[in-house]
């Protein structure tokens, strides 16, 4: 009897790190670096627009399946939230809610997020346009986009002279590049034309350097955000070619075997499917709830914590769409606020019927539908109202 020797799987080759300065006009040289593991520039290169040259790829720097980092300049507004979410989606949804006034509508923006450490999250705002005008460019280059980051927050974070990170003290680094300063501060990160970024940072200290790949190296290592989100997102490892016509294949097999057989034999694998996933859900939910007792039932517990994350959800939602809504019909104003049982209560001052009538329209136009429950008895200058989702 052969002995059997258990072989272990060798170790991933750490791979080098493509940095593309993706610049806003097309037209504008294309800068790029190339990292090794420990973010040492071991090779860098420009490509002129319109030249004979192919980019980075030509040059061998995108071979080997290397990570690509593309950052790109202005057209990108960088936020950091409080939002309370337990997920990327939670996160994405709430950022829209708190910045539906400034967004004006979902239509032709996309929205990225990152968690950040201390609870608050990184948001990134770009329109659709410019989002496939950045993807477009990396291709061009013969390069397909896998990390896609605001050029700012590949900058280190400021450190004030306290010592501690995004201190309220904290200087802004600018560095420049082609006549733009690309910035990042205590509460900002930001790319615009060097004579703009005076008068936006007009009073903070600010400490201007030319931009050099040792400022971008760690960013490009571990990106703090990705752009590519949503239906950004890197399309996944499904099978295909001749791996997917095989796999459909087998299916097709194991779909024709199932109809052939008889109902109480069906039945019966059914039922052990049926437990094996049941007891499957069971160990999960147990795995991510490890303080629930021994003879806790996971599955309930699991439940109960899915609820009040929507409700937190909820209350960002309302909370944020009659903010904006008041705030766009100059003769309200928000005078008391409750949340009880899942519903936004509110008592709203306003001039008279017509101040309702454009509350009640920007509401709906942010997908919320105000329930009357009482008007104050002097004249009815205060309304009570409570918030619905339009169905």
């Amino acid at each position: 009897m052969k002995p059997k020797f258990a072989r272990k799987a060798p170790a991933p080759v750490p791979l080098d790190t493509l940095l593309v300065l993706l610049p806003d006009d097309a037209a504008e040289p294309v800068d790029w670096w190339r990292l090794d593991p420990a973010g040492q520039c071991v090779d860098r290169g420009t490509w002129e627009a319109g030249s004979d040259e192919g980019g980075p790829r030509a040059t061998g720097a995108g071979d080997q399946g290397l990570p690509v980092v593309v950052a790109v300049g202005a057209g990108c507004a960088v936020h950091r939230l409080e939002v309370r979410a337990h997920s990327m989606p939670q996160a994405t949804a709430a950022a829209r809610a708190m910045l539906a006034a400034e967004l004006a509508g979902d239509d032709g923006v996309h929205v990225a997020v990152a968690p950040e450490a201390g609870g608050g999250w990184l948001v990134a705002v770009a329109s659709v346009d410019d989002m496939e005008r950045w993807i477009a460019a990396a291709r061009n280059l013969g390069l397909e986009p896998r990390q896609l980051v605001p050029a700012a927050l590949l900058l280190p974070p400021p450190i004030g002279t306290a010592g501690d990170a995004d201190g309220a003290d904290a200087l802004v680094l600018a560095a420049e590049h082609r006549e733009r300063w690309i910035c990042r501060g205590a509460g900002l990160a930001f790319t615009v034309e060097a004579g703009l970024a005076h008068t936006v940072l007009e009073g903070r200290p600010t400490t201007p350097v030319p931009l050099a790949v040792e400022l971008l190296a760690a960013g490009a290592l571990a990106p703090p955000l990705n752009l590519l989100q949503g239906s950004f997102a890197p399309a996944g490892d499904a099978p295909r070619g001749a791996a997917a016509w095989r796999r459909s294949g087998v299916l097709a097999a194991i779909v024709l075997a199932t109809l052939v057989l008889a109902p109480a034999f069906r039945a019966g694998i059914d039922q052990w499917q049926a437990g094996k996933l049941e007891q499957q859900a069971q160990e999960e939910a147990r795995a991510g709830l490890p303080g629930l007792t021994p003879d806790g039932d996971a599955l309930t517990a699991l439940r109960a914590r899915v609820l009040a994350s929507r409700n937190v959800l909820d209350f960002s939602n309302a909370t944020a769409g009659l903010m904006a809504s008041v705030q766009a019909v100059p003769g309200t104003s928000l005078d008391g606020l409750t949340w009880q049982g899942g519903r936004l209560q509110a008592i709203v001052g306003h001039g008279g019927a017509g101040d309702v009538d454009a509350l009640r329209a920007q509401l709906a136009s942010r997908g919320f539908e105000p329930v009357e429950e009482g008007r104050s008895a002097g004249g009815g200058d205060h309304l009570r109202i409570s918030l619905e989702p339009r169905q």
